[in-house]
């Protein structure tokens, strides 16, 4: 399966899929994104909340710093009296808003299956489904459950069914607002929230992975590969041009 932008059309393929997973980001720079405008930490203990979504990397001016970062860098000074030993820890920080967070993934691909009778033991109206994505470098993991009583089926002349989709508007069971599916063209998913429970914290994602469950049938897509620096970033990672996994399990 190779995968492209869906917004191509010229192009004809087997397959078409994308991602974009993001977090928030803050509208302005923080106060202390440069080296000149370090936050001065004049006591001791000294704590501070700063959204570093919207930071800048890169070439720092001001004297002592002299430091050149790719990451999303702010900055603090510290002029102890006299010698002594300081602890810095950043822990429980995360990126942006997890509230905000959200997850866009879509493909058009020939081979997507989905269950033919819609009240039978394969069908998502009575197993449900599970959506995961998961990062095949760090082993971060999430798993979206997709409840049964949230499926709906679209059914032929035959009473076959011939797509299915999901709602969850007030995302009461889950990340997971909507999914639709439809056998031998497309699948689409829009999640969004806390639920998600992914980082975004690294420099770089390299690579995502995406398996979606819809009763019994599975749907493996792997995104990664040539993905350009500004759509791979910390709290932002944006991926298409991807090639199926050789297996789905």
């Amino acid at each position: 399966m190779l995968g492209v932008i869906a917004m191509r059309p010229a192009r004809t393929l087997v397959a078409i899929a994308a991602l974009v997973l993001s977090a928030a980001r803050a509208v302005a720079a923080p106060p202390n994104d440069d080296c000149s405008a370090a936050t001065l930490i004049v006591t001791l203990p000294f704590t501070d909340t700063v959204d570093n979504s919207s930071a800048t990397g890169g070439s720092e001016d001001g004297v002592g710093c002299n430091t050149q970062s790719a990451f999303q860098t702010v900055w603090y000074g510290f002029s102890p009296a006299q010698s002594m030993q300081v602890q810095l820890n950043t822990q429980g920080s995360v990126v942006g808003d997890p509230a905000s967070r959200t997850l866009k993934v879509r493909s058009r691909d020939t081979l997507i299956q989905v269950a033919v009778n819609p009240n039978g033991s394969a069908s998502p109206m009575l197993r449900g489904g599970v959506l995961e994505l998961r990062n095949p470098t760090t082993g971060e993991t999430v798993v979206a459950p997709l409840p049964a009583t949230g499926w709906r089926a679209r059914t032929s002349g035959d009473g076959e069914a011939v797509a299915y989709s999901y709602r969850d508007p007030h995302l009461t069971a889950g990340p997971c607002k909507s999914v639709v599916i439809q056998t031998g063209k497309k699948l689409q998913a829009s999640c969004r929230g806390t639920g998600l429970g992914f980082s975004l914290d690294e420099p770089t994602q390299g690579s995502l992975a995406v398996k979606l469950t819809v009763g019994t049938f599975s749907h493996c897509m792997l995104f990664g590969g040539a993905v350009p620096a500004e759509t791979d970033t910390i709290g932002f990672f944006k991926a298409e041009d991807a090639a199926a996994p050789p297996t789905c399990s």
